[in-house]
């Protein structure tokens, strides 16, 4: 593009509005140690699922699990968020709950249904409404370079524009891109599309792996294959944050002397609600009180 001056920017009004284009850097960088120099920098993970890589192995030779089997985490990720905004939406440092599901090759595609399905079935089971929940596939042009399939689970928040939804969850069929990648080193697609080991200048790998063995072997099948993964990865602020805009209430109740009262409240699932059941007292006696705290105690 010659002439930005030419150009009108995304929502603006006027000509010239576009800068120029700048490299953004959504690792959430930070410094160890106390000299503080450029040696010292470090990154924040942006999400918890290359620990589980990381760990595979491990899991794999010290609990003897067998194939299909999954790793499940909960923690704190970090991005570099270029607009953080609504409320906990979209934030910098978020709480993220992911599980990496490692299955046989052949069996994949069955088990990327079963995960995308019974995810969505999650956040209907606690109270979210079909009307306001959607289970959106990906098109073949968003989906990623190492990606069979990918669904999100996405519900429309209060605060989105008519007919808008949010993200709460990503489904993903990854193949046996990871586990490789930690392998091999980093993969790119070739001009057959098939994902081989980035080369750099001098025919070596560009970003080397661990020349780890990741394999799996199969005692019953006698075969060697590199599992692949499915991915549900969900952000647990943004649905805390859905469940909450479902629950939210307003309406009019009688007051003591039969007249309209406002109110707000909760409408929470059971299974969320932080009180599931409570006693109060109908008639004034000095007796309700005994008989109150005898009845919960059984």
């Amino acid at each position: 593009m010659s002439n930005l001056a030419d150009v009108l920017g995304p929502d603006a009004k006027t000509l010239g509005t576009l800068t120029e284009p700048r490299e953004f850097n959504l690792m959430f960088k930070t410094i160890i140690g106390a000299l503080g120099g450029d040696d010292d920098a470090a990154f924040l993970r942006p999400e918890t699922a290359q620990g589980i890589f990381v760990n595979f192995k491990n899991v794999l030779d010290s609990s003897r699990v067998a194939v299909p089997f999954g790793i499940a985490q909960v923690g704190k990720s970090f991005r570099n968020e270029i607009t953080p905004r609504n409320f906990t939406f979209r934030s910098r440092e978020f709480e993220q709950m992911e599980i990496e599901f490692f299955c046989k090759p052949a069996s994949s595609p069955d088990w990327y249904k079963y995960w995308r399905d019974r995810r969505y079935q999650w956040y209907l089971d606690l109270g979210l409404p079909r009307a306001r929940l959607q289970l959106r596939d990906h098109h073949a042009d968003e989906l990623s370079h190492y990606s069979c399939g990918t669904a999100d689970i996405e519900y429309a928040f209060p605060f989105l524009p008519p007919g808008e939804f949010g993200e709460l969850e990503g489904v993903a069929h990854r193949g046996d891109f990871d586990l490789r990648s930690h392998m091999e080193g980093k993969l790119a697609k070739d001009a057959e599309g098939k994902l081989v080991v980035e080369l750099g200048p001098d025919g070596k790998p560009k970003h080397r792996g661990s020349g780890k063995d990741l394999s799996y072997f199969d005692a019953e099948t006698r075969e060697r294959f590199v599992p692949h993964v499915i991915e549900p990865s969900a952000g647990a602020d943004r649905a805390t944050l859905a469940f909450l805009c479902e629950a939210y209430t307003e309406d009019k109740v009688p007051d003591e002397n039969g007249n309209p009262r406002e109110r707000t409240l909760l409408k929470l699932h059971p299974r969320l609600a932080p009180v599931k059941a409570a006693v109060f007292p109908l008639v004034k006696k000095t007796a309700c009180p005994r008989w109150r705290r005898r009845f919960t105690a059984t």
